[in-house]
């Protein structure tokens, strides 16, 4: 069930589009709108009527839409194209422009403010001091309240990544803010909010992904973007029962927020928003809900790589002058309040890394291993890792991808139980390659350390389907629906000694699945194989958000420092 602020006037009469698609809504004060159904979210306002209206009923074709009048007269309006999209900020819109300067110039604060003062023709003390299309700047803010100013020109569409950095272990924590040429904050975005909530159970600190709770959660979606106190941050995983909240982005350590926010602790019953970007010239929704004007403005990495340090991603609106002003976040300062500044061209990449298997592979099951990227610079496409020098006998889920605005993936190495295998020791390479404004970027991200081969472990693992049996070793695959939940059986074949219970995971159970597809159904417990069972009926969800194609699927057990079963193939269709 979905509730909707939709006019501030009676509701007359209200009639479902042919295909589906949309509602049309007839108010008493003659305004006609459009919500769409896919997330009962508005799409339109037609022309108003310009009187009350009593009826109305729309065309075979859902293009027109007619109103019968209080008057006795009839009118028509068009019903426009009902259509999801992804709607970005402004400068998204932009043509970026990627540049290739030469190296930074390096300047000293004290040094470029006293050389413009000398210059008869300089700035007063407090005026913004010229910098070069690339500079490293070194500076301290000495007083309370003090903030530094810095100035260069950008032309439409340029992509400039700003650094501010403690400096020399100072205690400073840099905020950074990009003004126009009349002094004032650049905005970035407008986001109308669609859906209120408040947080409940608890509040959160500034860095947990898990267990959101929210008033009216479900009305909201993954790949919502939440806003609350100026932060905004994305919906990545459902509640999993009445005990848990939302996970957000990126589902793994420290959560990330978006339109270059800063993450802030939030308390129990604070306002928050399902927001949609707003681009300029677009009219906010007249919903009751409040519009939220963002600055490119940031005190802290939105990916959480650079700590408390800032990273602004700025992507100049209209050729200019802008300017860069840098200040501590409680306007604090001191003789050791130094900083670094940075005012660079954006160079968007990556940063693999690799969470080794923790201990030797078993015969007849595998051990699971991570693949992670560090995001540069904006950088928001898939990137795909192998492995090179895999010994014959171990079956590897590569090519392994970790998903555009995703932060990691999960695979397996598993070896069969009559393998041959190896002695002593072998440490294959991964390698992970992305194509980043045209070009193929290869990186190496390491190793994944000292494998070795052992005995079979105390249970095995299996995927089969739900209606007949397939070998442990077979890559079979399941197909869903967005939309469509199926089911499938996970089989223990056990040692004849071994009795327990075997735990699969909680809400991450479903290993290296493509985003909005999970393990449904798994209650307090979990996915869990009970005691002397041999199997479990398990079920899997696709959200309506979720991508169609195909990815490898494992499950991971619980038992000799964690065995996963063979992969199969999961394909979402549309």
């Amino acid at each position: 069930m979905a509730t909707r602020f939709v006019d501030e006037s009676p509701l007359v009469n209200f009639q479902l589009s042919p295909d589906g698609k949309a509602v049309v809504v007839l108010s008493e004060a003659g305004n006609v709108k459009v919500i769409r159904t896919a997330d009962w979210n508005q799409a339109a306002v037609l022309e108003p009527l310009g009187e009350t209206g009593s009826d109305l009923g729309i065309s075979p074709d859902g293009r027109t839409v007619t109103v019968s009048l209080m008057n006795g007269e009839i009118v028509q309006r068009k019903i426009p194209d009902i259509e999801i999209a992804e709607v970005d900020d402004d400068n998204q819109r932009l043509r970026r422009v990627y540049l290739d300067l030469d190296a930074l110039t390096m300047l000293d604060e004290e040094k470029a403010r006293e050389s413009i003062q000398s210059d008869p023709s300089g700035a007063e003390e407090h005026s913004p001091i010229p910098v070069p299309r690339g500079a490293q700047i070194s500076g301290i803010l000495s007083q309370r309240g003090e903030s530094d100013h810095y100035q260069w020109t950008a032309r439409a569409g340029e992509v400039w990544a700003i650094d501010g950095d403690a400096a020399n272990k100072s205690p400073i924590d840099p905020m950074v803010t990009i003004l126009d040429a009349n002094h004032q904050p650049v905005l970035r975005t407008r986001l109308q909010a669609v859906r209120d909530s408040y947080f409940t159970f608890r509040g959160k600190d500034s860095s947990q992904i898990n267990d959101f709770r929210v008033f009216n959660w479900q009305e909201m979606s993954l790949n919502d973007y939440f806003y609350a106190a100026g932060e905004v941050t994305r919906l990545w995983m459902y509640p999993r029962g009445p005990d848990s909240g939302y996970n957000v982005y990126p589902n793994e350590g420290g959560r990330w927020t978006f339109f270059g926010t800063s993450p802030t602790t939030h308390a129990l019953g604070e306002p928050a928003y399902i927001v949609r970007p707003l681009r300029s010239d677009a009219t906010p929704i007249a919903n009751g809900l409040p519009v939220f004007d963002i600055y490119f403005e940031n005190d802290d990495d939105p990916t959480r790589v650079a700590g408390k340090n800032s990273r602004l991603l700025f992507t100049a609106p209209a050729d200019g002058t802008y300017t860069v002003r840098i200040a501590d976040t409680s306007g604090d300062g001191g003789d050791n309040f130094s900083y670094q500044l940075k005012i660079r061209p954006a160079a968007p990449g990556f940063k693999p890394s690799i969470g080794r298997p923790n201990a030797k592979i078993l015969r007849g099951a595998g051990r699971e291993f991570t693949v992670r990227i560090d995001r540069i610079d904006g950088f928001n496409g898939p990137v795909t890792f192998d492995i090179h020098d895999l010994h014959p006998d171990i079956v590897a889920n590569v090519p392994l991808t970790v998903e555009a605005g995703q932060r990691y993936a999960v695979g397996t190495l598993w070896v069969s139980e009559d393998a041959q295998g190896w002695e002593g020791t072998i440490s294959p390479t991964v390698v992970a390659r992305a194509k980043i404004n045209g070009r193929i970027v290869e990186r190496r991200a390491g190793d994944l350390g000292e494998l070795t081969l052992g005995d079979r472990p105390s249970a095995i693992p299996s995927i089969q389907p739900i209606d007949r049996e397939v070998a442990e070793n077979e890559n079979w695959t399941l197909t869903l629906r967005r939309g469509e939940t199926v089911s499938a059986r996970v089989v223990l074949r056990r040692k004849e000694e071994f009795k327990n219970e075997v735990s699969l995971g909680n809400e991450n159970s479903g290993r290296n699945t493509t985003h909005g597809v999970y393990v449904d159904n798994i209650g307090l417990n979990g996915l869990l194989v009970r005691t002397e069972e041999s199997e479990r009926e398990f079920f899997l969800t696709a959200d309506p958000i979720t991508k169609p194609g195909k990815r490898s699927f494992f499950l991971t057990g619980a038992v000799d420092g964690g065995v996963t079963s063979h992969p199969i193939t999961v394909e979402v269709l549309p």
